[in-house]
């Protein structure tokens, strides 16, 4: 087998890598959570989710966007009409999984939750910081969870074991350098293809290749049945696109 999976010497045993790219803000990035922490419970992998900050002008959402006032400028039937697909295509698939989702009135502002999955991933809890932010905002359509509020976000980041004194720290980190490294990861996704959230970077025939949404899922999972690295004997590659939890 390749370098990326095990030492061919020594025989030492490697995961495999999986890098997924989300937007605090997007519903398909919700979606994906649960797909992917069953890739970890079923399979030696280690998924790393990093952010991706979305432009809903780039996304043709909108012609303008304006945090002080997040609505869209001016409106668009043409923009109606995809807004209303995302969230279409997120309630059918979120119903399926046990989850609640629903549209927000406004365009939402990710910078700073899309900052906190940074710190997040500091002590290693990416994937316990998603779950409870898409918990608070999601199900409400984020009436009731302001995520661009250092106070709220610090108290997930808090609720998820990160200690009160590195809090002050993340307050300092949003004010320059979160903003730089918000920059950062955008350029990573970029240099693999990305053109929407979730994106998925993965070991694909020895080369790391970058796709576009939760239908590959599958495609990860048989290839790593094709490495042997299932955690039992009872795990299947196959999953379908819709699927329920």
């Amino acid at each position: 087998l390749s370098e990326p999976f095990f030492f061919q010497h020594k025989r030492e045993f490697r995961m495999y890598e999986i890098d997924i790219f989300v937007d605090i803000k997007s519903p398909l990035s919700y979606l994906i959570l649960p797909q992917a922490s069953q890739m970890v419970e079923d399979y030696h992998c280690n998924v790393r989710f990093k952010p991706y900050n979305l432009s809903y002008v780039d996304m043709g959402l909108t012609t303008t966007h304006d945090r002080k006032n997040p609505e869209r400028l001016p409106p668009n039937e043409a923009q109606t009409r995809r807004a209303k697909m995302y969230y279409k295509v997120g309630r059918i698939y979120s119903k399926a999984m046990g989850l609640e989702i629903k549209a927000p009135r406004i365009l939402l502002s990710a910078e700073l939750a899309n900052m906190a999955l940074i710190w997040a991933n500091k002590y290693n809890s990416g994937i316990e910081y998603l779950t409870e932010i898409y918990a608070a905002g999601w199900p409400n359509g984020w009436q009731e969870f302001d995520m661009d509020n250092l106070s709220n976000i610090s108290k997930i980041l808090e609720k998820i074991g990160v200690p009160k004194i590195d809090l002050v720290k993340f307050a300092n980190y949003t004010e320059k350098q979160g903003i730089k490294d918000l920059e950062k990861f955008n350029q990573e996704a970029h240099e693999s293809g990305h053109v929407g959230c979730p994106h998925l970077v993965f070991d694909l025939n020895g080369k790391r290749t970058g796709l576009f949404g939760r239908e590959h899922i599958s495609l990860i999972r048989h290839t790593m049945s094709d490495l042997d690295l299932e955690r039992n004997h009872d795990i299947k590659w196959q999953v379908p696109h819709f699927w329920k939890l």
